[in-house]
């Protein structure tokens, strides 16, 4: 083997080389059991698989990869050397590189896959004696165990906080009100009379993912930058009485091997950055739905699931079992969640190529996460009670919609090159939630929200809250980054900083540019999207060259090149 090759392997960075690989897919299978989703005997690990398809872009014997916190037991690996000529024929090279198998080069794995530094997140697959030339497919198969994180740290795989669910047993003497319900032996009288027996109580938690900015590695060993975007496969061996929800819906189920599982089979995602793959596996929850339009003209199913309510707690009614309770506090949401679909069809001109999305509310999260077909968030957002909560409920519910929707668009169809590119994604979900509000809930000054809010006393002020009023707040705070040196990577404040400064600084563009022409923006952003959906990635400069142009179409502007434009809207960004 060439010293050249054996010279890659002893790579210490901790990002990525750029020059090496080019990610095409995952195919990833975990099994779950019950326990996994138990509060009593709750399972802490998961044993997974993930095959990661790759080029190589030059000669290797080792591949870099982000691996965290995952124990691998089993390496393989397959070379394919595509054929050579109109008579040449293709060469598929397959060997076990570590394992307990018969054949394993090595029974164990700590040789083989070697971080590249001490306790870091970036670890060496050293192939050797294999090899990989340049132009050649390579997939590599991992068998491990990843950890499940708690609650409080809500990142890679995690376990929620516990939630009751009522599983509708009762006393002969008691109405049966089915799933989720309470037991009444005399309807006229509440919960706390002594004539009332609740359901049998069982408690359950779910497990969820959430992989930004860089967590993907805590599940599956792969490419964690968002600019390594790749096909997605996913095969959950899950409980039989279980909910398993992905990016996309379940192509098939078989019977498992593991008593009273099923094997769920998703569809291929369409190319996505590994921060984008989510999962959640729930034993019990709740839902509303409804369809609109796809651009084929086949139904997208828009789902909202929620975890189980306690019907007495939101309806002070006995007749009223948590399922019911569920349909009544999702029943505005579901519409606002609809109308929020068509209008971003209208607003950009494209309708996704998607047959589903789902907003699933859970219980102790304080952040939302969107992601192609997916999005979580807590489930006092997405539920409105129509008996008990004002308009401040109306707006929270309906705000958190209209952004989440919105990333089937910015992050689903397109997502930032880089973390650095923020504006593209997390800046026009904020700025476009605004423009949503007035239209699904016409009652709701979209415009005036977005530039002042005071929330009702002792209510939180949510993150993209009134982001103009928000981003003034940061320009009088000495430590607060800039919208250029932000990161969505940094923290909470970061966070704040990319939503609220980037819908800032485009309402700002938005006035200018629209000044004697309404219509302008919208058009930019359409053109903005249509550039950019094929690649799947975006820069802000993608974003703001675009609006620039147009700036140089007025006055005035008229004098002033594209480029000196582009360099003056970025010394605000900075």
């Amino acid at each position: 083997m060439p010293a050249a090759l054996r010279d890659l392997c002893s790579y210490n960075g901790t990002a990525l080389p750029s020059n090496r690989f080019k990610a095409s897919s995952y195919d990833i299978s975990l099994l779950l059991t019950q326990d996994h989703l138990s509060a009593e005997t709750p399972l802490n690990t998961v044993n997974a698989t993930t095959a990661v398809t790759f080029l190589a872009l030059q000669d290797t014997a080792c591949v870099v990869l982000n691996i965290d916190n995952l124990t691998v037991s089993q390496v393989n690996v397959t070379i394919t050397v595509p054929a050579n000529g109109t008579n040449g024929t293709t060469t598929t090279t397959t060997a076990c590189l570590c394992g307990l198998q018969p054949g394993c080069l090595a029974d164990n794995c700590v040789g083989v896959v070697v971080p590249t530094t001490p306790g870091g997140s970036t670890a060496v697959v050293d192939m050797q004696p294999y090899y990989a030339m340049a132009n050649t497919s390579v997939q590599l198969s991992m068998a491990y165990t990843a950890a499940i994180a708690p609650a409080d740290m809500s990142h890679g795989l995690w376990r929620s906080l516990t939630y009751a669910v009522y599983d509708g047993s009762c006393d002969t003497n008691g109405q049966d009100f089915a799933h989720f319900g309470f037991c009444a032996v005399n309807s006229t009288r509440d919960p706390d009379d002594p004539d009332w027996t609740p359901a049998a109580l069982y408690k359950a938690t779910l497990l969820s993912t959430s992989f930004a900015p860089h967590y993907a590695r805590n599940f599956f060993p792969c490419f964690d930058d968002p600019a390594y975007q790749a096909l997605f496969k996913l095969t959950v061996d899950a409980p039989s009485n279980a909910l398993v929800l992905s990016n996309v819906a379940p192509s098939s189920t078989t019977p498992s091997s593991t008593v009273n599982n099923t094997v769920l089979s998703f569809v291929n995602t369409r190319p996505m950055s590994p921060h984008q793959l989510s999962l959640v596996a729930a034993r019990a929850l709740n839902s509303s739905s409804g369809q609109v339009t796809s651009s084929s003209g086949s139904p997208v199913n828009i789902t909202l699931y929620t975890v189980p309510v306690n019907p007495w707690n939101f309806f002070q009614a006995p007749n009223v079992t948590s399922s019911q309770a569920t349909a009544a506090l999702l029943k505005r949401t579901l519409g606002y969640a609809t109308s929020a679909y068509n209008f971003y069809v209208s607003y950009t001109g494209i309708a996704p190529n998607i047959t589903k999305i789902d907003l699933v509310g859970l219980i102790g999260i304080t952040y939302t996460l969107g992601a192609p077909g997916i999005s979580i968030m807590d489930y006092e957002r997405l539920t409105y009670n129509e008996l008990w909560q004002g308009v401040y409920g109306q707006f929270r519910s309906a705000d958190v919609i209209c952004h989440e929707i919105a990333h089937q668009w910015f992050g689903g169809l397109i997502t930032s090159a880089s973390w650095s590119d923020s504006l593209v994604t997390e800046g026009l979900t904020t700025w476009l939630e605004y423009k949503c509000l007035s239209a699904v809930a016409p009652q709701m000054p979209g415009s005036a929200l977005m530039r002042h809010y005071v929330a009702p006393f002792m209510q939180p002020l949510p993150a993209h809250v009134a982001p103009q009023m928000q981003e003034e707040f940061f320009d009088d705070v000495p430590f607060v980054p800039s919208l250029a040196s932000a990161s969505i990577t940094a923290g909470r404040i970061d966070q704040l900083v990319t939503s609220c400064k980037g819908a800032a600084l485009l309402a700002s563009l938005e006035s200018m540019l629209e000044a004697s022409q309404p219509g302008k923006m919208q058009a930019a952003v359409q053109t903005f999207l249509q550039r950019s959906q094929a690649a799947g990635l975006a820069t802000n400069n993608d974003l703001l060259s675009i609006i620039a142009t147009q700036l140089t179409q007025q006055a005035p502007f008229t004098n002033t090149s594209v480029s000196d434009l582009l360099s003056g809207i970025n010394t605000w960004v900075s």
